[in-house]
């Protein structure tokens, strides 16, 4: 009788260990394997001739805005999921693939319309929630950046009332008050911002370094761009914030390594400089409150 209550335990063991690990997996267990470049340009080229025979072929179309995403061409992955939506308005997917392929380029008012849409359609997707989270703080960072609190505030509110907690609403707010000088109120945030996500360590820092800069406390600077690297060494605006600073101190020796690695990393700075060109361009003329 106990051996065959001791099988029997083991029997519901596993069956509730491989429950967990289907519970872990899920959604990810519906997620494509991943594809080798080279798999996805063949499969990128089979999908643009479908879309050639069918323009309306909204399987196609999806499935190739899809390996664009994949492949990180994000500007081509635009075309086939507007198309998409175009055709059919309420597909959610293609709306969410969309609006994280608009934010990926920099065009984050164009992501928010198809975001909201997306979040109209499913209100529950904790993806579509934090896509659109994401847009809203990425409004509140750019609008900080050209001191226009309102808009800058208004985005961070609607950011926070789909999801309170989202530490990058948070950090958008932070790094307004450091453009308009609050800078109190900017080392708050960032600060609420870590406690809230310890993803955004290596941004946080890189902030509370800026701050720091600003406040004229270079040792409290260093030490969070220190901070920020040790996280990611290959970071490129940390790496080019301290160089920088290294550089005015005249440390001249300690300047040279983080300056190699922001000059080899540049592409990441240039994407975000033209990022925010963009916006600036987009914005111009428009009130400042």
């Amino acid at each position: 009788m106990n051996k065959l209550l001791s099988r029997l335990k083991e029997k519901i063991a596993g069956l509730i260990a491989e429950l967990i690990k289907k519970g872990d997996k899920s959604p990810a267990a519906e997620e494509a394997p991943v594809r080798s470049p080279s798999e996805l340009k063949v499969l990128a080229e089979r999908l643009r001739e479908k879309v050639k025979k069918n323009p309306t072929d909204l399987k196609a179309l999806y499935n190739l805005g899809e390996v664009y995403m994949e492949l990180h061409r994000y500007g081509d992955a635009i075309t086939p999921l507007r198309e998409l939506v175009k055709i059919e308005p309420n597909h959610k997917s293609g709306r969410l693939q969309l609006g994280r392929a608009q934010m990926e380029m920099g065009r984050d008012e164009a992501a928010l319309e198809n975001l909201e849409e997306a979040y109209r359609l499913d209100p529950e997707s904790e993806l579509v929630k934090k896509a659109l989270c994401q847009a809203h703080s990425n409004l509140s960072t750019a609008f900080g950046r050209i001191k226009n609190q309102k808009q800058s505030e208004h985005h961070f509110n609607e950011a926070i009332k789909i999801i309170p907690d989202f530490g990058p609403a948070h950090l958008s707010m932070g790094i307004c008050y450091t453009e308009l000088g609050r800078y109190k109120d900017a080392l708050a945030k960032i600060k609420e911002a870590l406690k809230l996500d310890k993803n955004l360590t290596v941004e946080a820092h890189y902030r509370f370094g800026e701050v720091y800069t600003k406040l004229k406390d270079i040792k409290k600077a260093i030490k969070h761009y220190k901070e920020s690297i040790a996280v990611d060494p290959v970071a490129a605006m940390p790496n080019l914030r301290l160089g920088t600073l290294y550089f005015k101190l005249k440390k001249y020796k300690d300047a040279v390594e983080p300056l190699r690695k922001s000059i080899r990393h540049s592409h990441i700075c240039l994407r975000r400089l033209l990022q925010a060109r963009s916006f600036a361009d987009e914005t111009q003329g428009l009130p400042l409150s």
